[in-house]
């Protein structure tokens, strides 16, 4: 895609109450500088116009979309790049967007139509799970098959599985419950899974994806380390980062397909918007 000189990339909050998607370099469109046009007329709520990033002239212009997407995971496959996000107590949830330029995003399909494990999921006996649900879904794909893994209030992680991200998605309960987890299909075939609140582990999964082998575990840092939420490569190293208090780093380290070792530990320093507590940047 053509977005100007510069190599395009894009940055995604993990945390953050929105979206925060960034891709540079990027231009107003002239809608937004003519005052007369699409936009001024939207703000008196006459307008019919539709909102679109993409400015028709291989520039854009932020946001992506008006829309509240909490907690993104992006994967790409084949041409596509795959979104989905937290969407809470809100039913159908896990939306599945795809885009082939990060720009311009289409709706596929919801992974879950919707949840049902107990009476407060159902309004019943003055129950209700409002402001919980579903949340901080790890958004994956392997050898034919996506994967998200998401958490689920009072609840163990639940795992969403299918051929197609137009569904049927099938759902999974995990035995326990993995805390803004993140997953990695290894190069052996082994997988792995990363989590935490503030004390951030690292374990195996077992064959079925359901639970961790045993004696596998291992804390890659403790409370007081600050709080994070790991997001865990197919890169050589697997790198988790923590938002505050003392803005720290860990990495583990893989050697000939296995992880092999972790840390060690290092400071980033304090300067990182602590809103944002995982990020990445995807080459397009």
């Amino acid at each position: 895609m053509r977005l100007g000189s510069k190599t395009p990339w894009i940055v995604i909050s993990g945390l953050a109450s929105y979206m925060a998607v960034t891709l540079g370099p990027c231009a107003a469109p002239a809608s937004a500088l003519n005052r007369d046009g699409a936009v001024a007329s939207a703000r008196k709520g006459m307008s019919s116009a539709t909102w679109t990033p993409d400015n028709g002239d291989g520039t854009f212009t932020n946001p992506l979309f008006y829309d509240e997407f909490s907690d993104p995971d992006l994967i790409r496959v084949g041409d596509y790049f795959y979104l989905t996000g937290t969407t809470m107590h809100t039913m159908p949830g896990l939306p599945i967007l795809r885009s082939k330029d990060l720009v311009n995003w289409e709706f596929v399909a919801y992974a879950m139509d919707k949840l049902d494990l107990g009476p407060a999921f159902r309004l019943e006996g003055g129950q209700n799970i409002y402001g919980q649900g579903i949340w901080a879904p790890s958004f994956r794909y392997h050898d034919g098959k996506f994967y998200i893994f998401s958490n689920v209030n009072h609840q163990t992680t639940q795992m969403f599985t299918a051929t197609d991200p137009k569904g049927p998605w099938t759902r999974t309960p995990m035995k326990r419950s993995f805390h803004d987890l993140s997953v990695l299909f290894d190069d052996d075939g082994k997988a792995y899974v990363v989590w935490g609140h503030q004390t951030m582990h690292l374990a195996q999964l077992t064959d079925d994806l359901t639970d961790i082998v045993p004696d596998t575990e291992r804390v890659l840092f403790t409370a007081d380390a600050g709080w994070a939420r790991a997001r865990i490569s197919t890169r050589s190293t697997a790198n988790i980062t923590s938002s505050a208090p003392n803005m720290l780093a860990a990495f583990a380290c893989r050697r000939r397909g296995r992880i092999m070792c972790w840390g060690p530990t290092r400071s980033i320093g304090r300067s990182a918007c602590t809103r944002i507590s995982a990020w990445r940047q995807v080459r397009a």
